[in-house]
């Protein structure tokens, strides 16, 4: 049976004989497509009625190559997996210290353009609460400024000095209260006198 010489150019032409004859690689999976684009483009039943068993052969060939093909891409892939991972862990923990880096950066940014009221809040004299210095505080330093003020606070409750001034605050008290009731007893004894200047008069 005679085939017809384009079918065959386009069948049994270089891409699909040429790697049987020379024992040549498969062909590159571009030119694998283009082949079958260019093969079910002027596919017809009636060429295939005509030599069946060649266009199978073609067909078989086609698909053989893609199979091929996706097994050595497959096995890559295998192959890649495990250095793939590990540069996703790589690429992580890079993320996580230029993130880290990034806000340690804005802090201390933050901390030199505002170092002066954050020191001025550390002057438990002045009679800020503790929330009323972290309001004040920017907010990249809030927590830091939360937590050493708590510390220095508890300090200085515990210290020898923050006793002494309580206790010196207390005396005040007394001596004040005291001198009050002075006061009261001398507005009293004045009051008596002149009671008695008048009675005598």
């Amino acid at each position: 049976m005679g085939t017809d010489p384009a079918k065959t150019v386009l069948i049994d032409g270089p891409e699909l004989s040429s790697s049987k004859s020379s024992g040549l690689k498969p062909p590159a999976p571009a030119r694998t497509q283009t082949k079958v684009r260019t093969f079910m483009s002027i596919f017809t039943w009636e060429r295939f009625k005509k030599n069946p068993d060649l266009y199978r052969k073609a067909i078989a060939k086609i698909v053989d190559d893609q199979i091929r093909h996706t097994q050595t891409v497959t096995n890559l892939l295998q192959e890649l997996e495990p250095e793939l991972r590990r540069q996703e862990r790589e690429l992580g923990l890079l993320n996580i210290k230029c993130q880290t880096l990034y806000e340690r950066l804005r802090f201390i940014r933050q901390l030199r353009e505002n170092a002066d009221a954050v020191i001025r809040n550390f002057d438990l004299t002045t009679g800020k609460s503790l929330e009323e210095v972290v309001a004040e505080a920017p907010p990249l330093l809030k927590n830091a400024v939360r937590l050493h003020q708590i510390r220095w606070r508890n300090a200085n409750a515990s210290s020898k000095w923050q006793k002494d001034f309580e206790k010196a605050e207390k005396d005040l008290a007394i001596v004040r209260e005291r001198f009050e009731n002075g006061e009261r007893e001398l507005e009293e004894k004045r009051n008596l006198l002149e009671m008695f200047k008048k009675i005598r008069e």
